[in-house]
């Protein structure tokens, strides 16, 4: 799988990155999620054990608050896992990667 998205955060600052899902080319309904874990560079980061840094209450997308995850500076892939209580309840590896470059200012 090739990245098709790239996002740039500050650690320390207020970016986020919001995520439209699709199925068959239409939004899914994020408010039916109950769990999203992101995969960056080795480190997974898990919306029940650091719920601060996911906002999973919004219809359209989700978002993630990374640049409150103490990472450093760098470029790295990113995999997406979403869980629900009914499609999902193992975990689903969202088939878009996605890149997040973190820099420094």
């Amino acid at each position: 799988m090739q990245p098709s998205l790239e996002f740039t955060i500050y650690p320390g600052r207020a970016n986020t990155i919001e995520l439209e899902l699709t199925d068959d080319g239409k939004p899914i309904d994020h408010t039916l999620l109950s769990r999203v874990d992101v995969v960056l560079g080795g480190q997974t980061f898990d919306s029940l054990a650091s719920p601060a840094l996911f906002d999973l209450t919004r219809s359209t997308h989700i978002e993630l608050k990374l640049a409150a995850a103490g990472l450093t500076a760098g470029r790295y892939s990113a995999t997406l896992i979403v869980y629900d209580t009914v499609n999902y309840v193992g975990g689903f590896v969202w088939p878009v990667n996605f890149v997040v470059i973190v820099k420094a200012i």
